[in-house]
């Protein structure tokens, strides 16, 4: 599983590198919001385009979640992916039929997401 092998891949550091991240590229914040919808963090919601409006943005929320790195690997490690609740499952299938969102796609824009 090529999801399992980019996760193995993965170190503390470059867990440090994405946190500092200011602006990340899309396939890094995509990786991001998948995590935190697969650990049920809810986003925060920021103005949107356009006036008036709000959108959820996991980036604030998801670096809260990289504070300990080796901490934060484990967790998804220990992911128990056959016990995802629906509600869960039905949130991330956009993620997972995204083109955008598979590990060689991801590893283009930034090596540690």
């Amino acid at each position: 599983d090529a999801a399992v092998a980019s996760l193995k891949s993965l170190n503390k550091n470059d867990v440090v590198e994405v946190r500092a991240l200011q602006r990340p590229p899309q396939g890094v914040k995509l990786v991001i919001e998948a995590v935190c919808i697969m650990k049920e963090i809810k986003p925060k919601k920021v103005a949107g385009e356009k006036v008036g409006t709000k959108v959820d943005d996991y980036w604030d929320v998801g670096k809260n979640m990289l504070q300990e790195p080796a901490k934060f690997l484990q967790s998804l490690f220990d992911y128990d992916t056959d016990n995802s609740p629906d509600a869960v499952i039905q949130k991330i299938q956009p993620y997972i039929d995204n083109e955008e969102f598979t590990p060689d796609a991801i590893q283009k824009v930034c090596h540690s997401a």
